[in-house]
């Protein structure tokens, strides 16, 4: 979906879920638990905005960045009586074809910003020339800048199975035992759960399988109050799903935030002043006191905390019909109709499944879907979804008047994208969908069964997201075959189709960091599995090309491009990096890394904990 897309539609259409601590939100509320999806924090205090230009920093002050950020974010929320830390660890299959994605494109990244710093530095060094034939003195260091910078770090090292993120678990560990030592707030705090790269799954969703046991365990899970940290627009869904009464989000404000949240500074991250806690109570026990007043003033102008309750509320309110309850025909339920919600998003796209062709949140999707839903659902006789059971009639007759627009808005899309543009605008009006499956799925018009198969791939799809969300994993081994999703007017006769996942297992650490690190990574694997990648000898050479297509796919944007990467024949991996010749070399300190390990607890001295 994009963070930023998804995240901006939501503060637009409504404001008032976002609240600056300076306006009070923290003054007379708490947080019993505080959830950390760590992997944001790592890429912001190892290459991100707080890494200021030229700035080269070893891994320990990587380390201590990371830190001193994560204790930031718990002065602010505070909690009482669970701190959880969330490392993302090996993802289900239907994960990692998007990480294998994203990482392909950061040596594409590097090496296209490398090429506008030696232009640049060639245009000053032009000019440097012209000053000085004109008899002008111009201190050359000035004009030419810097000297070139050593490699710049590579961030595909956040990536389970790493060296760098097994160290980072381990010192969090020995970070986490001194502060319950030493500092008087943690020795009197929460309970502290640290869950490292070494175990299983993502760390949003192990977060979630948390949240579903407190649930189960609890006496009272309806008076406890949630806080989780991160920026994924998945975060908001998840958190939306649980449908705990107290829950919130603790969040970055964004650059694009206007009115009272406007940015402040340069880049949208100035550090502008704000109303501090002068006048606050003496907050409740755990890790509570902040360094100082300057800090606090920081973090009321950055971060603002989203109140999921409200949000709630305010998106079952927009989509409920204005109808009497027996004129609806069915009891309408706030919880079920913000379920369907998250489902529908699910057509635009997430991290597991392509989106809908017709479906994009720039065009206004979510803004089409939401009234196409008010609109039908009198008729339709009830919800689309049941927790991670869709009802397939009722989904079907809604994407029968959604898809409506379906070939005008992907003809817009192939026209933008097309070499012989007046070819497609001439083109009659049902060629669109003979050149969408010929062209990106490589199905003929009259193979009936091609399109059939990837309809039910697609439905699998849902489903599995449906379940991931409400459940945990259903399946470790699944995954959406193809780059691009059937179009929506072909979604018919759903209930013929028969839907079947296995659970399967989570891969080995080294063998999912294999999947997804192009050949530019190779150091961040072990040697023997550098082999494997590198040699065209190989048995799975075919898997990691040196280079790749993107296909724009009607979007503007190049982060938004589809990567065409081959995908990974787990049988052929898994028996490669599974053979004799390979394990017999692993290191023991690799080795130790290939292991799957359990979340660590630790219990202040100053209480007994309530995990």
């Amino acid at each position: 979906m994009g963070v930023p897309k998804f995240f901006r539609w939501l503060t637009e259409r409504f404001p008032q879920i976002n609240v600056r601590i300076s306006e009070g939100r923290r003054k007379t509320d708490y947080v019993d638990n505080f959830y950390l999806d760590m992997n944001g924090i790592i890429h912001q205090c190892t290459h991100g905005d707080e890494i200021g230009p030229g700035e080269d920093l070893s891994e320990d002050q990587m380390v201590e960045r990371i830190f001193a950020y994560t204790e930031r974010l718990i002065k602010i929320a505070r909690p009482r009586k669970v701190l959880y830390l969330a490392i993302d660890g090996v993802a289900p299959r239907a994960k990692m074809n998007q990480q294998r994605s994203r990482r392909y494109r950061v040596p594409r990244e590097m090496k296209q910003q490398a090429l506008r710093d030696l232009a640049n530095q060639k245009a000053r060094r032009g000019r440097h020339r012209e000053e000085s034939v004109n008899g002008q003195r111009v201190d050359e260091d000035e004009v030419l800048g810097p000297p070139p910078s050593p490699p710049p770090f590579d961030s595909n090292c956040i990536t389970p199975g790493t060296a760098f993120l097994q160290n980072l678990g381990e010192r969090y560990k020995r970070w986490i035992e001194e502060k319950m030592a030493t500092d008087p707030d943690w020795m009197d705090g929460p309970t502290v759960i640290f869950s490292g790269a070494d175990v299983p799954g993502e760390g949003e969703h192990k977060i979630m399988d948390y949240i579903r046991e407190h649930r189960r365990n609890s006496t009272d899970p309806a008076e406890t109050r949630h806080c989780m940290y991160g920026l994924d627009a998945d975060l908001i869904m998840l958190g939306m799903i649980t449908h705990e009464k107290h829950f919130s989000l603790l969040r970055e404000r964004q650059k694009f935030q206007r009115g009272r949240f406007a940015p402040r500074g340069r880049g949208g991250r100035g550090r502008g002043r704000g109303r501090g806690r002068r006048d606050e109570p003496e907050p409740p026990r755990g890790i509570v006191n902040l360094d100082n007043q300057v800090q606090a003033q920081a973090d009321d102008a950055d971060f603002v905390f989203l109140e999921l309750e409200l949000l709630r509320q305010c998106l079952s309110g927009t989509m409920r019909p204005e109808l009497a309850a027996e004129e609806l025909g069915f009891e309408w339920e706030v919880e079920r109709a913000v379920d369907d919600f998250v489902f529908l998003c699910m057509l635009v796209g997430n991290d597991f499944l392509p989106g809908l062709p017709h479906l994009d949140v720039a065009d206004g999707a979510l803004n089409t879907m939401m009234r196409t839903y008010t609109d039908m659902l009198p008729g339709l006789g009830g919800f689309i979804t049941d927790k991670s059971q869709v009802h397939m009639p009722r989904f079907e007759a809604f994407m029968r008047t959604l898809s409506s627009n379906e070939a005008y808005l992907v003809s817009k899309k192939q026209l933008r994208d097309a070499e012989d543009r007046q070819k497609v605008a001439d083109a009659s009006p049902g060629e669109y969908k003979r050149r969408y499956y010929l062209q990106k799925l490589g199905i003929h018009p009259n193979d009936r069964q091609g399109r059939t198969s990837v309809v039910l791939s697609y439905l699998e799809g849902l489903s599995w997201c449906l379940a991931y969300y409400h459940e945990g994993c259903c399946s470790w081994n699944w995954y959406f075959p193809d780059f691009y999703a059937p179009l929506a007017t072909d979604l018919v006769d759903l209930d013929s189709y028969e839907i079947s996942l296995e659970l399967g297992e989570p891969f080995p650490p080294l063998a999912q960091l294999l999947s997804v690190l192009p050949p530019q990574s190779a150091a961040l694997v072990p040697s023997p599995y550098q082999e494997l990648m590198l040699s065209v000898t190989s048995p799975i050479h075919d898997a990691f090309p040196v280079d790749f297509v993107l296909d724009a796919n009607g979007k503007r944007a190049e982060w938004e491009a589809i990567a065409l990467l081959p995908f990974i024949d787990e049988v052929r991996l898994l028996a490669a990096v599974s053979a004799p010749s390979v394990t017999s070399r692993l290191t023991e300190s690799e080795l130790a890394r290939n292991v799957r390990q359990y979340d660590s607890y630790f219990e202040p001295q100053g209480q007994a904990g309530a995990a």
